[in-house]
């Protein structure tokens, strides 16, 4: 189902063709964060806003993350608080990290390696740019390159061109997307309670 998955929203966004194209710097703004000096307690003890690492942009929305930051480290760190609904893509990780996208279900502040996303709704719906991501994710992986490194930069993906419909062609997309995900979850839970009954009928 996931290369299903896959080659339906290539066809999708590939129908869009060249016309309608913007680049992200168009359509949105790109921040970033940072991280707060670990030598500080009263920066990560019993924080309560969720603070986003590359290793936690996996394609998927994220709803809540392993480390917590206080106000006190937003305060002092200027750290953005971005809003639910931003996209986020890895600017630089290990292995296959760099170039994944993921979106903030909840409030949350980033480190600096991820790039922050905040669409401009009356253009792109950050779920629509969340799926055109994903399905680019190779290209973005091969932006840096040609550079002196291989990192991303919010500059370079601000230069990222993906196709812009109309809204109600944007949603019409997700909703296809949301439908698909929903199926596949409600199959993935029914192939764990068969596997767990095959595995108390094994004992």
């Amino acid at each position: 189902r996931e290369k299903v998955r896959i080659g339906i929203i290539s066809d999708l966004i590939n129908s869009y063709g060249s016309q309608g194209m913007v680049r992200l710097r168009d359509v949105g703004s790109i921040g970033s964060g940072s991280t707060p000096s670990r030598g500080r307690s009263d920066y990560w003890v019993n924080g309560t806003i969720p603070w986003v690492k590359t290793a936690e942009v996996a394609f998927s929305v994220i709803t809540d993350t392993a480390e917590h930051v206080t106000a006190s480290a937003v305060r002092d760190c200027r750290l953005s608080v971005y809003p639910a609904g931003t996209v986020l893509v890895a600017m630089y990780g290990e292995g296959a990290t760099r170039g994944r996208s993921a979106i903030l279900g909840v409030p949350a502040t980033v480190n600096q390696a991820c790039a922050a996303i905040t669409c401009d709704t009356k253009t792109l719906s950050p779920e629509y740019l969340f799926e055109c991501l994903k399905h680019l994710y190779g290209e973005i992986r091969l932006l840096g390159h040609g550079s002196n490194q291989t990192n991303l930069n919010a500059e370079m993906l601000g230069e990222l061109e993906v196709p812009a419909p109309s809204l109600e062609e944007q949603e019409k997309l997700t909703a296809v997307m949301r439908d698909f995900d929903r199926e596949s979850f409600v199959l993935a839970e029914t192939l764990s309670k068969a596997r767990a009954i095959k595995q108390g009928l094994a004992e």
